[in-house]
């Protein structure tokens, strides 16, 4: 079974990483091809970066959300599985198949919600989408809570390519820079940016009262250490850095 989170994932993956070459516009027109202009996949691409903004919800009422479009997603895409074969035998060509899936609890909700041997993942990863749903996106209320190493680098969306005419000029030469780097020099400064954070979050834990604020920096950190090495973790790592 082909999973949406994955497929997302590594089109974002793949679009940072084609920044340092000349096959960006050609991603870019398969891209719209086969996943903006179908209705199900580009809606399903959306709802998929909606979960995971932080609305502010009570307990309840995420409950409810996450159910209603968890359902909705799981019986759309189930639908589009000769599609999204097509579209995964793709990606393998062009970025193969070992990019973190920063989607893998929705997926989770979606592909395995029958699967009475996944019960534990299923609560789980139930849980962490919560979290997510029932706060808010307002960084400057609170800059260590919302934590953003949980999403990808939103490069494309709905409106990928409204959104990349936008991209202010620091991000696309901050983008380039780090497409440009070897890949000893980008194991090396993903090590020397991770430590830095490491370091400023372990201040902030050592120094917090507040139990829900030092578990969230304490996953953090441990999804920190757990990291791949690519541009996508990277870029991810930095932007972390200067919201912390």
């Amino acid at each position: 079974m082909i999973r949406f989170g994955n497929i997302k994932s590594r089109f974002e993956s793949l679009f940072v990483e084609s920044y340092k070459t000349d096959t960006f516009s050609d991603n870019l027109k398969y891209f719209k091809k086969n996943i903006l202009s179908n209705t199900i996949l580009s809606e399903s691409y959306y709802i998929y970066d909606e979960i995971y903004k932080g609305k502010g919800f009570d307990k309840s009422q995420a409950d409810m959300y996450l159910s209603e479009t968890s359902r909705i997603l799981r019986g759309r895409l189930l639908s589009e599985q000769k599609n999204l074969v097509k579209i995964n035998e793709w990606l393998n060509n062009k970025i193969g198949d070992r990019v973190e899936n920063l989607y893998e609890d929705l997926d989770c909700q979606i592909y395995d919600s029958d699967n009475v041997r996944k019960v534990e993942n299923l609560i789980e990863s139930k849980s962490n989408l919560l979290d997510v749903i029932t706060k808010k996106t307002d960084i400057k209320e609170n800059k260590v809570i919302n934590l953003p190493l949980s999403s990808a680098l939103k490069i494309t969306n709905k409106k990928l390519n409204e959104h990349l005419n936008q991209l202010d000029e620091s991000v696309i030469s901050e983008l380039k820079s780090i497409t440009s780097l070897s890949k000893k020099d980008l194991v090396t400064e993903i090590d020397e940016t991770r430590n830095e954070v490491i370091k400023k979050l372990e201040v902030n834990l050592s120094s917090s009262n507040d139990e829900e604020l030092k578990t969230k920096i304490t996953e953090t950190i441990n999804k920190l250490n757990k990291s791949k090495y690519s541009y996508l973790t990277l870029y991810t790592i930095k932007d972390l850095n200067e919201r912390i």
